[in-house]
């Protein structure tokens, strides 16, 4: 029993060198393309942490605290302040345009949306519910069911139907 495991030791240790030995080579024989394809991809992640640290974040905390006010006149059903501002402060419609591609801008699509359905405009109240990508459960039902109710003020019932149903199963 012994003399089988030293027997065996030398082929495993055989078969250990030669996969080194062609790991190795594979390494030396495609050294300048590896090292290429590493450094493609620290370059790419770097590009992104430092887009999203120092200029996507920075921008976000602004765009929220641009919406504070815009938030404000939507709980007080002033919805023509909350979509243009006052002035001094943005409406949704501003903070969609400067604050495109942040989760800011993605939220005052659909407060946008829930405005125009109330001020009766009800084509760019779709308009802004299609855009604003949901990312929860809870909000989902309330952008379909909306979205019923400005096909149904529209007098599409049957797409009104359809939204509506999307909502029940969103729920």
């Amino acid at each position: 029993m012994s003399k089988k495991k030293k027997d065996s030791q030398p082929e495993q240790l055989e078969s250990v060198e030669n996969v080194l030995t062609r790991t190795e080579q594979f390494i030396e024989n495609n050294q300048k393309i590896i090292t290429t394809v590493v450094l493609a991809i620290v370059i790419v992640v770097g590009a992104y942490l430092l887009f999203t640290r120092y200029y996507l974040q920075p921008m976000e905390n602004e765009a929220q605290s641009q919406m504070f006010k815009a938030e404000q006149y939507f709980a007080r059903d002033s919805f023509r302040l909350a979509l243009n501002g006052d002035g001094n402060y943005l409406g949704f419609k501003d903070i969609i345009e400067e604050y495109g591609i942040t989760k800011s801008a993605n939220l005052a699509h659909y407060y946008a949306g829930i405005s125009q359905l109330h001020l009766g405009n009800y084509d760019q109240a779709i308009e802004h519910l299609e855009e604003f990508d949901v990312n929860g459960k809870i909000v989902e039902p309330e952008k379909y069911g909306a979205m019923g109710n400005a096909y149904l003020e529209k007098g599409n019932r049957q797409k009104a139907l359809d939204f509506f149903e999307k909502a029940i199963e969103a729920v």
